[in-house]
């Protein structure tokens, strides 16, 4: 049995179901979480503990770690305070104000709102938030269907619309979540996850000229659970490393579809790390990276498809398709991919590597696409 106390309130709890603890008052400073024999899975769940207490990010590390021990208290201040919209309700932030204000907004909450600490919708059950008409909301941590159970939907609509999250965005936590980013809206966090702990579906939608998810570090589509990214109609996201399929508990899939639509990886695109990996770009959309990993670690299982004129993936550095995994990259009716340096097909020993050019063995013909590499090398592996 583990058992979470937490500034006097304490609940007995199993599983990964550590996220149930009673709300507490604002004015409480200290936070004490007590846990024996963890069993759970606290990969990611130690941010919404402590967000459920209160506690400020730069403790959630060492609350990690407390978790990940046989039996562990720590003990920090708790300056700030989680909002949840939760039980049905719908909140709404306008950029015209508040619907009791007598300007015609329709408000719920005001622009800007600065939750100031982490914001939770749809937390044990249903909640919705529409960011619309140049509103903006800004915090910590964002969670979107944060435990078993939940629904949330978030909506982010408009020029000049924002959702800003200093830390981490969650788009389904442990329940199901979705993000909507249309029409210029605009959302920003450190780290993304979609699909974070096993159970989770998360879904994320980022359509239209100037609609923008930036992450300033990673972005996992599927982390433990399952995630699903479209961007699309000139829709654009950018993060340091990508990864698609991260645990072998994940199935998790990716579309850039559409001209002008495009995900930039500053660092490393990996589909299929661990768990299975889908990317398809298609109609004029693009992908750039640093390098990328199609079925990186061994038992995994990564699919890239790159089809339609205009259609693109560049590394500046190297493309391996199938690491120790397995990877297929099919490039076709006028698709392309480029690779600064060499492109790698059935890496390791264990890796299985297939390199399309055309349709894929047993479909109907297409037109071929092309590939650009100043080497390809077929390495130990099957390819």
């Amino acid at each position: 049995m583990k058992t979470i106390i937490c500034r006097g309130s304490s609940s007995s709890v199993y599983g990964p179901s550590l996220l149930r603890i009673a709300p507490l008052t604002p004015q409480a400073y200290q936070g004490t979480a007590s846990v024996r024999r963890p069993r759970a899975q606290v990969t990611g769940f130690h941010r919404v503990l402590a967000a459920r207490c209160g506690f400020p990010f730069r403790a959630r590390m060492v609350l990690r770690s407390a978790l990940l021990s046989a039996t562990a208290l720590v003990t920090v201040a708790a300056p700030g305070w989680a909002e949840s919209i939760d039980d049905g309700a719908v909140e709404i932030v306008d950029g015209n104000g508040l619907a009791s204000g007598g300007a015609g907004g329709t408000g719920t909450r005001p622009s800007p709102w600065d939750v100031g600490d982490d914001l939770f919708v749809g937390d044990s059950s249903t909640g919705a938030l529409q960011i619309i008409a140049g509103g903006a909301v800004s915090g910590n941590d964002g969670y979107i269907g944060g435990n078993s159970g939940s629904t949330g939907t978030v909506t982010v609509t408009g020029e000049d619309s924002s959702w800003t999250n200093t830390s981490y965005l969650h788009v389904g936590n442990l329940g199901t979540g979705t993000l909507n980013i249309e029409n210029g809206g605009v959302v920003s966090s450190n780290y993304g996850y979609i699909g974070l702990l096993t159970g989770s579906e998360g879904t994320v939608s980022v359509t239209g000229a100037g609609s923008s998810w930036t992450n300033a570090a990673n972005l996992i589509v599927g982390e433990f659970g399952t995630g699903t990214l479209i961007i699309a109609e000139g829709g654009a996201v950018s993060s340091a490393d990508g990864i698609i399929g991260h645990y072998s508990s994940s199935t998790s899939t990716v579309t850039v579809t559409g001209e002008d639509s495009n995900w930039e990886n500053t660092a490393r695109l990996t589909v299929g790390s661990q768990g299975t990996g889908m990317l398809t770009i298609a109609e004029g959309g693009a992908v750039s990276n640093l390098e990328s990993f199609i079925g990186s670690d061994a038992n995994s299982i990564g699919t890239v498809s790159v089809t339609g004129a205009g259609s693109s993936l560049t590394n500046a550095d190297k493309l391996t398709v199938g690491n120790q995994g397995t990877g297929t990259l099919t490039i076709a009716d006028g698709g392309s991919v480029q690779v600064g340096g060499v492109a790698y097909v059935a890496l390791g020993g264990t890796s299985s590597g297939t390199l399309n050019i055309g349709a894929a063995a047993g479909d109907a013909a297409v037109a071929a696409g092309t590939l650009e590499a100043s080497t390809v090398v077929f390495g130990a592996g099957t390819g």
